[in-house]
């Protein structure tokens, strides 16, 4: 979560900007999905949330690694 933090602030965005995300887990099991509950609320607060698809997956794409979070922000600026 504080990767994606940093690159959202590197691309001018924020956590409320945030439109999508996708998040793969390896093994999940329902038992873990309050643990992502939590690791939002903690980022964005009481919302609004984004739309959230949550993948299961038997792997990634190296060894250990067991969550990899995909979001979309989308930023709009008006030029006068």
């Amino acid at each position: 979560m504080a990767n994606m933090i940093i690159s959202l602030q590197a691309g001018g965005a924020g956590v409320h900007d945030i439109v999508r995300i996708n998040l793969f887990i390896v093994n999940h099991t329902e038992e873990l999905l309050p643990i992502w509950s939590t690791a939002a609320k903690n980022v964005s607060g009481e919302g609004p949330y984004p739309a959230n698809t949550l993948i299961p997956v038997p792997r990634l794409a190296l060894n250990g690694l067991l969550v990899e979070i995909e979001a979309t922000a989308v930023v709009i600026r008006y030029v006068l």
